[in-house]
Parts: C-alpha cells; sequence; structure tokens
C-alpha cells in the first residue's frame, strides 16, 4: 500500500500516473453495522445530508434493520447495493469479519470502515477487505498522545499516523535536510505556513512553522523523544 500526501493538485497529478489511487470519497448513503457506542459516535460524525441505515441484532428505535450484519439478507435489507460506505463498529471481530468479506463480495465499489477490538485483527480486517481499520487500542493510545503531548492527529490510517506539530526543532533547515537527518523513519510531509502546505524539498523551515510528520506508532513516538532531546 502507497500512502501519498500533499496538495490536491498534486494529489490530481499522482492519480493520473499511478493506477489504483483512492481519493477522499463523498458519501451519501452510510450504512452502519453496529448500534453501540461506537456506532452511535459514527453517526453523530456524519454530516446531516448523509443518508444513515443502521443495522443491529436488538431491537431499537434508531436501528433500521434488525439482524447481524454478516447474514447476506441484512445487508440487501440495508440496501448494501447503493451504498458508498459501510462502517462497522459491532462487539465480536468474528462478526465483523464476516462482515467485511461478505460486504465485499457484493460490491467492490463501497468502502469499507472497521472498528474491531482487538490489534491482532487489522491484518485480517484489511485481506479480508476492509479500506479502513481502527482498533479500540490504537484509539485510545492516538487519544492518550493528543492529550500528553498535544499534537493534533490529521488522518489516523490504522497504522499510519500524520501528525501536525511545532517546527522549532527544525528551524533554519529545509525539508530535505531535516529528513536526511531522520533516525527512525518518520518523514516530515510538508511544512504549514499561514494557512498553506509547502511540500517543496527546499522549503526552509521557520521556527513559527507547523510541520507535518508521517510515520507508524513506534515511529511517531521515536520522532517525539527525539525532538524533545534536541
Amino acid at each position: 500500500m502507497l500512502v501519498v500526501a500533499g496538495p490536491s493538485d498534486v494529489i490530481d497529478e499522482v492519480r493520473e500516473e499511478v493506477s489504483g489511487v483512492r481519493s477522499v470519497r463523498e458519501h451519501t448513503n452510510v450504512i452502519v453495522a453496529g448500534m453501540g457506542e461506537g456506532g452511535r459516535a459514527a453517526i453523530n460524525a456524519l454530516s446531516g445530508d448523509v443518508s444513515i441505515t443502521t443495522i443491529d441484532l436488538n431491537e431499537d428505535e434508531a436501528v433500521d434493520v434488525v439482524g447481524d450484519s454478516s447474514d447476506p439478507e441484512t445487508l440487501a435489507a440495508a440496501g448494501i447495493e447503493d451504498a458508498t460506505a459501510l462502517i462497522v463498529t459491532v462487539d465480536d471481530d468474528a462478526i465483523a469479519l464476516l462482515t467485511i468479506a461478505l460486504a465485499r463480495s457484493l460490491t467492490d465499489e463501497i468502502e469499507i470502515l472497521v472498528r474491531v477490538t482487538s490489534n491482532e485483527k487489522v491484518r485480517t480486517a484489511f485481506s479480508a477487505g476492509a479500506d479502513y481499520v481502527l482498533s479500540i487500542q490504537q484509539a485510545t493510545a492516538r487519544l492518550l498522545a493528543r492529550e500528553i503531548y498535544g499534537e493534533d492527529i490529521v488522518s489516523p490510517l490504522s497504522q499510519i499516523r500524520l501528525v501536525r506539530t511545532d517546527a522549532a526543532p527544525f528551524a533554519g533547515q529545509s525539508l530535505k535536510e531535516a529528513n536526511e537527518g531522520a533516525e527512525t523513519g518518520w518523514v516530515l510531509v510538508g511544512v504549514e505556513r499561514d494557512g498553506t502546505l509547502r511540500t517543496e524539498a527546499t522549503t526552509q523551515i521557520d521556527g513559527g512553522d507547523k510541520v507535518l510528520v508521517a510515520g507508524t506508532d513506534v515511529m511517531i513516538q521515536e520522532f517525539e523523544e527525539e525532538t524533545t532531546r534536541s
């Protein structure tokens, strides 16, 4: 999997050159499977103009389709063929994995976003056909990191984190020079200055800038330790 970050016009150029690159999608018709705390939080995060269909094993006024999301009849009743996204937040990882595999077998167009309870199931969920997977442990760790380090998490992509942080440790260097000094595999994606993201390798970093840093959870932790020491 190739993760590409940059201004929208540059991403458009990459998309033309590389097949299979997915852009951020606009969703109009979303199915939410699992109406526990996770499912309700997902619904609250969606904009008001999105059509939402909910699935749960238990009957409730907030549930549109009562049934097992890993049953093809249940997904059909929820309108899987017309949905643009499926959010899976059921509490049983085995059912979640079956739901992913079934939904992907029914349509290749839908975007599948999944919350699993175990880190060990993240890779399996991707293999089953999910586009985005986050475990409860990962979500908790990132929330704690935000509180402890004050970092702004822009877009967690399962094992990948993209954070915005102060540029002071890199002041006076160019993006290229800062990345050459990376010892643990993290990457400075760009410099944010006056509301503009600058990604050219020759961009000089000022102390008042913000930098966007990409890496795995471990890499970002080591980045934080390195910049603290400096």
